[in-house]
């Protein structure tokens, strides 16, 4: 009996790589977690559900598909920004874009009634 000799292969979730890229086997996670993402869109968007159980969905479904494994990864700078930006992609689309200027106008607004 021969076997067939792969560069990589999924075992239990997990990207095993031949030369154990980490920035792979993260990129291959956020793949994951970004369907099961487009999978919860609808929900994630929806206005009538409230955020805190948006947050609950994101917690139970969408990030221990991310997470699983994470205890054997050796996390490079550009690999951490990568997990970053995917958190707070899902993040915005939960609490919904922050416009820093009209909360600046606010209190200056706020600031001129009380002067």
């Amino acid at each position: 009996m021969t076997f067939e000799r792969v560069n990589s292969f999924a075992y239990l979730g997990t990207l095993i790589i031949a030369d154990n890229n980490t920035s792979a086997k993260i990129n291959n996670k956020i793949t994951l977690a970004n369907r099961s993402y487009f999978g919860l869109v609808n929900i994630l968007k929806a206005k009538n559900i409230n955020r805190k159980y948006k947050v609950i969905i994101y917690e139970t479904l969408m990030k221990p598909v991310l997470m699983y494994g994470t205890e054997t990864w050796v996390l490079s700078k550009t690999d951490e920004l990568c997990l970053g930006v995917f958190e707070r992609k899902l993040l915005r689309r939960i609490y919904g874009p922050i416009c820093e200027d009209i909360m600046k106008n606010c209190i200056v607004c706020m600031m001129r009634l009380i002067w």
